[in-house]
Parts: C-alpha cells; sequence; structure tokens
C-alpha cells in the first residue's frame, strides 16, 4: 500500500506539470519505431552555410534515437544519455533539458528531472538507477531555463511549494559526507563539505580524469570552484523562482545563502595575480591549486565575479595558449603540463560540449557577446566538420582541442552518436549564438534577437508558451509569423509584433 500511495503521488505530479503548456505535451503520436517529425521542430534558415543545418537535422535525428521507452521508469518516455542502458546521470539529463526545451511536445528532456526527483524524494522505484547522486546540481538553473521558455508556472508551484524538489536537493547537497547513501540509490556520496568548500572526484563532478589537485595532492585535497559555485547557481535560481511565483520571504532566504557563497568564493577562490578562480587546498593558507579549466566559469554562470574580474576571466579565452585555440574550451589550459595536444584524452583537453555551453552563456552573462558567438561558430564548426569529414560520419562525445576529430577516451576513440548533451552545439548554440535569437522568454512575453549577418537567416516554428513563431531576416526586410503578440527586441531596437503575418523594412 505504501508503494501505491508514493506512486500515485507522483503521478498527480506528473500529470499536473505535464498539461499547462504545449512546450510541455508530449506528442501521442509518439511510439518506439515512429520516424522524426521535422514539420514539428524548429526549421533554421542559415543561407551562409546549409550544412549547419544539415547538422542540426542530424542531432535531432540522433536524439530521437536516444528516446528511451521503458515501463519501469516513472515516467516514459524520457532522454536516454547516449552513454549506459539502464543509468539516468543527473548533469547529462539537465543539459539535455537545455536542448529539448525548442521542442518539448516531442522530445521528453524534462521528464528525465521528474525521473530524478521520483527516486530521491518520492522513494519511488525505477528500473533506471541513478548514476552518481552528487552529480553537478543544476536543476534550479535548468528548471528556470525550461520556466523563461514554457511560461509553466504551475510546474514552478509544485516543485517549490508542494514538493520542495528544489529545496531538498539544495540541502542534500549542503549536508553531503564521503560515503553517506542516498536511499533508493547505490552507490555513495563523494562530496564532503568542509569550512571553505568541498572535495569532490573527478567522475562525481563529470570530469573524469582531471589533472585538477595535481599540485596539492589530489583530488580529496583541495576544494573545487565548481561545486561551490553550482550550488550558489542553485540558490541564486531557486530564489528567482521563488520571485516567479510572488514568494518574498524564501526568495529572500535563498538570496541570503547565495550572497554568503558568493563572498566566500570572491574572498578565497579569486586569485588576483592571474585573474582567475582556482581551486584551493583544504589547508591553511588556502593556496590556490592552479589548474585552469572551464570548471571556473561556474562562477561566472552563477554572477559571481565582479565586471573587472570578468573581464580578466574572458582574457582567458581570447588567448591561444590558454583557453582560446584552434577551439575555445579545452578542457584544461593549454599552456598546463597535462594537456593532451594529440586528443584532449577525455577531460586532459578534450573539447566538451556541456562545459563549452555553459562557459559561453556564463560569457553572455557579462555581456561578452562576441566571444561567445565566436566560441559558438568555433564549436559548432569542429563539429560539422568533423561529422562532414570524418569516419564514421556521427555527433561525438567530445572533441579534440587541435584538429576536427573526436578526443578519446584514455585508448579508444570517444563514444558516437553521443545525442545526449553534445547536441547543445548544432542545436542551442546554432539557434542561440549563430542565428543569434538568444532570448525566448514566456514570461516577459519577449523574444531578443541579435544578429549583424547579410544573408538570409532565421527560425520557423519556434514555440514560447502557447505562441507559435517564425522569424527571418536578410538584414533588409524582417519577415515574422505569430500566433500571438509579443515584443521582439531586434538589435536593440524594439519592435511590436501582432498576431498574423508582418514584413517590416529594416
Amino acid at each position: 500500500m505504501k508503494k501505491l500511495v508514493i506512486y500515485l503521488s507522483f503521478f498527480l505530479f506528473s500529470v499536473s506539470c505535464g498539461t499547462s503548456s504545449p512546450d510541455q505535451r508530449l506528442s501521442s503520436e509518439k511510439s518506439p519505431d515512429s520516424p522524426l517529425n521535422r514539420a514539428g521542430l524548429p526549421q533554421p534558415v542559415y543561407d551562409a552555410n546549409p550544412g549547419y543545418v544539415d547538422l542540426y537535422w542530424e542531432a535531432w535525428e540522433s536524439a530521437w534515437r536516444h528516446v528511451k521507452f521503458d515501463d519501469g521508469a516513472i515516467r516514459s518516455p524520457f532522454m536516454d544519455e547516449a552513454c549506459w542502458d539502464g543509468t539516468l546521470w543527473i548533469w547529462d539529463s539537465c543539459f539535455m533539458t537545455l536542448f529539448t526545451k525548442y521542442a518539448n511536445r516531442d522530445f521528453p528532456g524534462i521528464e528525465n528531472l521528474d525521473n530524478l526527483y521520483g527516486v530521491f524524494y518520492e522513494g519511488a522505484q525505477a528500473s533506471q538507477r541513478i548514476h552518481i547522486p552528487d552529480n553537478p546540481p543544476l536543476f534550479a538553473w535548468v528548471e528556470w531555463e525550461h520556466f523563461k521558455k514554457s511560461g509553466d508556472l504551475a510546474r514552478v508551484r509544485q516543485l517549490l511549494l508542494e514538493k520542495k524538489y528544489l529545496q531538498r536537493h539544495y540541502e542534500f547537497i549542503k549536508n553531503a559526507r564521503t560515503g553517506d547513501r542516498f536511499e533508493g540509490v547505490d552507490e555513495p556520496i563523494r562530496l564532503n563539505w568542509g569550512k571553505l568548500g568541498s572535495s569532490w572526484t573527478g567522475g562525481a563532478s563529470g570530469m573524469d580524469n582531471t589533472p585538477r589537485g595535481q599540485h596539492s595532492g589530489g583530488y580529496s585535497s583541495i576544494y573545487w570552484i565548481d561545486i561551490i559555485s553550482q550550488q550558489a547557481l542553485s540558490a541564486l535560481y531557486i530564489s528567482r523562482l521563488f520571485d516567479a511565483i510572488e514568494q518574498p520571504e524564501p526568495s529572500k532566504f535563498y538570496m541570503q545563502e547565495y550572497e554568503k557563497l558568493k563572498k566566500l568564493i570572491n574572498n578565497y577562490y579569486w586569485d588576483s595575480e592571474d585573474g582567475f578562480y582556482y581551486d584551493i587546498q583544504k589547508k591553511k593558507p588556502y593556496a590556490k591549486d592552479k589548474t585552469m579549466t572551464p570548471a571556473s566559469f561556474w562562477a561566472m554562470l552563477a554572477e559571481i565575479p565582479t565586471p573587472e574580474q570578468a573581464e580578466q576571466m574572458a582574457q582567458k579565452v581570447k588567448n591561444p595558449d590558454q583557453l582560446g585555440g584552434f577551439v575555445n574550451f579545452p578542457t584544461v589550459a593549454r599552456d598546463d603540463p597535462s594537456f593532451h595536444h594529440a586528443t584532449g584524452d577525455y577531460w586532459l583537453g578534450g573539447v566538451w560540449l556541456p562545459t563549452t555551453y555553459m562557459s559561453i552563456k556564463a560569457l553572455g552573462k557579462y555581456g561578452f557577446l562576441q566571444l561567445a558567438d565566436e566560441s559558438a561558430l568555433k564549436m559548432v564548426e569542429q563539429q560539422y566538420l568533423t561529422w562532414k569529414n570524418y569516419s564514421p560520419s556521427t555527433i561525438w562525445e567530445c572533441y579534440n582541442p587541435s584538429k576536427n576529430e573526436p578526443s578519446t577516451e584514455y585508448t579508444r576513440v570517444a563514444r558516437p552518436d553521443f545525442c545526449g548533451w553534445s547536441a547543445l552545439g548544432p542545436i542551442s548554440l546554432f539557434v542561440e549564438n549563430i542565428i543569434g535569437i538568444r532570448v525566448i522568454d514566456a514570461i516577459a512575453n519577449q523574444v531578443i534577437w541579435d544578429t549583424s549577418s547579410e544573408f538570409r537567416h532565421g527560425v520557423k516554428n519556434l514555440t514560447m508558451g502557447e505562441i507559435n513563431f517564425s522569424l527571418i531576416t536578410d538584414s533588409k526586410i524582417l519577415e515574422v509569423e505569430s500566433t500571438g503578440d509579443f515584443v521582439l527586441m531586434f538589435n536593440g531596437r524594439r519592435v511590436e509584433i501582432k498576431a498574423g503575418v508582418q514584413r517590416i523594412n529594416l
């Protein structure tokens, strides 16, 4: 009887959070053998390089092959991360919502999060096991991104007021200790919080063979910059989600949590000599472990640095000997002795879509839009040329930092057909940074599009809450078709869009 109550409770949550917007509803026509219906997805136009559009569709086709049906899952279908069958990864699931948000009528990205919440906080039994319970805690950030596009206030109220999933996960991470176990999850916790942060491991952080800690005695000897920044990111977005449902007191509490973490990060993790955040040693005087990786950009995504600090971090991306070069954001700086020039060898310089996407979004928050867009173009161009010229022709788990090939995972080539989070490049970075549709905000009823391209480009069949719209331009005419009214900020110019078809002279 207890299990029945648990399942019924979670089923009601799933239903109530799945019907309030068209972005949330899965097509009733989806089945394990059905082909991808491209007509239901956003349709990019990019005359400068139609090959990017071809890669975009390859990413969706690959992702479609990884829509998983499993009667033993709490919610089915859901997105398989393209790595291990029978396994749910927290940060993979979170990152996949950042491209499936463009097609939630057909791709069950947010359902992955519901499957995770069910095991963690409803005690539900599921056929899919959770791998690493203390994987990066990104729920609040990605729920905010999903909320912005869908406008699904009912889901936010359920998450925060009824189920309290985001608050409970924040507390779980805050109190995590090495060796503790989470009920319903087989593996132990690796986090171990101390006075100034937490130690972690490469596997738990997601950066499996990262060389971090190399100057200090290993992983357990340092406090990691990413986990404390991710915890600050969670507090920040829990606060903002509470604001969205007009709950000032809990919003204030989480903003206070955020400010405490922000102060701690700036006081101890910032290196003024190098102009960068680093991991720090656990023992006094808390010296920096100076291994430069994109993990430090979690602090920028969490809005921790001042504008002056952010400028210094951006310089590292412009430097071809550090986090710039052939393609930006290798997973360890190119001038680090551990950097593996030949292949990147996974996290010894390999280029990964989750850390690249996160870092590009962090740059954008601080106004480094040109650098963000250049970084996105490098990434998508590498994915495109690798897909076009390397055999087998596919989208890879991670990429070589020095040439248009996949990275290796130790002695073998990385995993193919990885959409999975590698779809973030051909889909999200293509739409947001190359075509330039930066923000789709159903709450503000506003779209922000920045572009200087003179050729014909744009996207048809986008959604924002209940509105379906298309935006195409050739720099002379702006063509808009929409089912509802909204505000378009086009290169800083405010354009009032009305339902119907409009042609606007630029």
